[in-house]
This record gives C-alpha cells, sequence and structure tokens, in this order.
C-alpha cells in the first residue's frame, strides 16, 4: 500500500511531455492571432516599424484603422456577400449529403465525388 502512494505522488514524465507540447502548440495558435489584434489597433506606422512592438503602450493603441474601414469602404456589403456565400454553403452542402442503407443496417455516409454533385 505505502509503495502505491509513493508512485501516486511521482511526475509521469509523458503527461509532463505532453503538457509541455501542448503549451507549444496552444502559443503557436495564440501568438499569431495576438499580433494580429495588436496590430489592427495600431497606426501604419507602428505596425510596419523595425523591430516591432510586441507589447505596445496602451498610449500607442488607436481606432483609426476600424473608422477608416467602415467610413471609406462598403464594409456591410463585404460583410453581407460573406454571410451569404458561408449559408449557401452549409445550404448546398447539407441538401447535397446522402445516405444510404449498409447490409448491416445501419447508415453510412457516401463518399463524395466529382459527379455526386450533378443531377443524374
Amino acid at each position: 500500500m505505502r509503495e502505491r502512494k509513493h508512485r501516486q505522488n511521482q511526475a509521469d514524465p509523458g503527461k509532463i511531455t505532453s503538457y509541455i507540447l501542448l503549451s507549444l502548440g496552444l502559443l503557436f495558435v495564440i501568438v499569431p492571432m495576438y499580433y494580429m489584434v495588436i496590430s489592427a489597433f495600431k497606426n501604419n506606422a507602428s505596425t510596419f516599424a523595425y523591430p516591432p512592438v510586441i507589447f505596445p503602450s496602451f498610449g500607442e493603441l488607436t481606432t483609426e484603422n476600424f473608422s477608416y474601414v467602415l467610413s471609406r469602404t462598403p464594409f456591410f456589403k463585404y460583410l453581407g456577400n460573406t454571410i451569404f456565400v458561408a449559408a449557401m454553403t452549409v445550404i448546398i452542402s447539407t441538401m447535397k449529403g446522402k445516405r444510404r442503407r449498409t447490409n448491416s443496417g445501419g447508415w453510412l455516409r457516401q463518399p463524395y465525388t466529382p459527379s455526386s454533385f450533378w443531377p443524374r
């Protein structure tokens, strides 16, 4: 019994390695997202400065990029087009999804082939 409790307190090297790899993967995903958001709130000079400022002060952040996009471009037209294309993609994919019965009585999704998208 004493040996069992002792093993529970030891760190598992496989578990530690997996946590390290997951943390590195998380950084690989989060850091570009952070940089994208911070760059959206910088002015052009700060965005393209070399070396780049990764952690700008709060006073350097601005919303002029957002006001430019909303006032000088047809942003809502582009947004509407994007929503329309996404909705049509979902609707058409759902309508074109085919199912067939297998010999075992269950349902199996048919594989998509180029000819499966055209009416017969």
